[in-house]
């Protein structure tokens, strides 16, 4: 690894006899770097990191750069809407235009916009050498760009990655806005799962911003302008907030340099991040219903602390033992033995970065209900016995240790990997270190966690029950 003089980090594992790579920008910012009002833009703008630069994406930048900044100015006195109503209300006092006069603007820079726009050059540059699972994803903490591509096109990528963190064009914000929308609809809004694991977080979380939903709340993104996004980017994609990290065959010199070369341009600077208020002390149950024409699913989560925290570790086996797969204690008394659930699974959730939550998820199996299917994972979670966890131990460790060995298998996984836990826990060698640190977890461990943590006055409840649909009326 290597620091360059702005700030960032720079990663490089030279591997494979095949000539590809792949490279990932990571950025220390997602949804719990936003506040309550101001939800999704970290996703935005990831959506905009696709669109261009000032050579990228038009063909006449000069004039694009005049009209963008006129289509601002119009929004951002209008709130943000791209909608408008032909309403004095809709119009502010001194701008000049009536609500119906800013609306026949707008549609028409528009339409002079895509006359100049050159819509997916960014990606289909990429496409053209060669370019292979080029994508981006936004989470609690981290904001994502990862590809894998030919070796010879090693320098391509390092100015087209450096060139969009530096001159990114803030371009089609308000039509991708919408896709947004749309995208929040079929994901949550439209979806049984995505509406109970919203409703989850909000139940859990009361302070924290981990209780905000990543994508953003729909009001939110209605509002989020383009100079929102702005702000943003420079606020928190400066290099001492970034990591950059490549993994393929190349020689380690040229990385270095060509790396130098194009990242070194970005201008140094501190990232103001927000101060993220601590979640209190969850001292008695908390449960919510989301009514919905889907089959029945139940969450229930209890408050935990995040690596590098020493109960941590033992958590994750903890989770193998209960609900690793068809072999875990949890499948083998519900599913299999009391037949009350047909799937039981765990994970942690939003984020990792603070103290998150142990989630245990079940569907019950028709007849049983949620209220059924929630006694019974109670009472199996209250029953657990050292002997059980003893006999378990040993093939959990080997499941997880296979787990993290399975990420070896590509490039893209293992440069994701390194560099999100250097710009999340300072040292990429923390993923060797967790692993060392699995093998050293004892039955007693993992049997003092679930004492600890799986109590029901620390835990959550999130039951989604069917609701009923009413028959379309057809009128003939």
């Amino acid at each position: 690894m290597r620091t360059l003089p702005n700030g960032l980090r720079v990663l490089f594992y030279k591997r494979g006899i095949a000539p590809v790579f792949a490279g990932a920008v990571v950025v220390r910012v997602g949804g719990s770097d936003e506040v309550t009002g101001h939800t999704g833009i970290a996703h935005m703008f990831e959506h905009m990191a696709f669109k261009g630069t000032s050579t990228i994406g038009t063909s006449d930048y000069a004039r694009e750069k005049k009209l963008l900044a006129e289509l601002e100015q119009i929004a951002l006195k209008s709130e943000g809407a791209t909608k408008f109503v032909d309403s004095p209300a809709n119009s502010k006092e001194g701008s000049g235009q009536s609500a119906a006069e800013q609306k026949a603007r707008f549609a028409a820079i528009n339409a002079e916009l895509k006359t100049l726009w050159r819509p997916d050059e960014f990606t289909r540059e990429y496409e053209k050498r060669g370019a292979s699972g080029m994508n981006a994803t936004t989470s609690a903490e981290l904001t994502s760009y990862f590809v894998s591509l030919p070796s010879v096109s090693f320098e391509f990528w390092a100015a087209m990655e450096a060139a969009r963190l530096g001159d990114p064009v803030v371009r089609q914000f308000y039509q991708e806005r919408d896709v947004v929308l749309e995208e929040r609809r079929m994901r949550t809004d439209d979806s049984g799962d995505g509406r109970l694991y919203e409703q989850l977080l909000q139940t859990a979380f009361t302070t924290h911003p981990y209780r905000n939903p990543v994508i953003g709340y729909p009001q939110d993104i209605s509002r989020v302008t383009a100079t929102d996004a702005i702000k943003f980017r420079k606020r928190f994609y400066v290099p001492e907030n970034m990591v950059v990290s490549v993994v393929g065959n190349l020689a380690t010199e040229q990385v270095f340099s060509t790396i130098h070369k194009y990242f070194g341009r970005l201008s140094a600077g501190k990232v103001q991040r927000n101060t993220i208020p601590e979640e209190p002390a969850q001292t008695a149950l908390r449960q919510t219903v989301v009514h919905f024409p889907s089959e029945p699913q139940t969450f229930v989560a209890f408050h935990k602390p995040s690596y590098p925290h020493p109960d941590a570790i033992p958590i994750i086996v903890a989770s193998q033992i209960l609900a690793g797969g068809p072999t875990s204690l949890l499948y083998k008394e519900l599913v299999e033995r009391q037949r009350v659930v047909i799937s039981v699974g765990a994970s942690e959730a939003p984020g990792s970065a603070y103290p998150n939550l142990w989630t245990f998820d079940f569907a019950p199996r028709a007849p049983h209900t949620n209220a059924e299917g929630l006694a019974s994972l109670k009472k199996a979670l209250s029953t657990v016995m050292l002997s059980d966890i003893e006999h378990h131990l040993e093939p959990a460790r080997r499941a997880l240790t296979a787990g993290e060995m399975g990420k070896l298998s590509s490039n893209v996984s293992v440069a994701l990997d390194l560099a999100s836990t250097e710009v999340l826990l300072g040292s990429w060698r923390s993923s060797i270190e967790q692993l060392a640190e699995l093998k050293r977890v004892t039955a007693k461990d993992v049997f003092a966690v679930i004492k600890r943590y799986l109590v029901e006055s620390n835990s959550s409840v999130a039951l989604l029950e069917r609701a009923s649909v009413e028959p379309l009326e057809v009128k003939k």
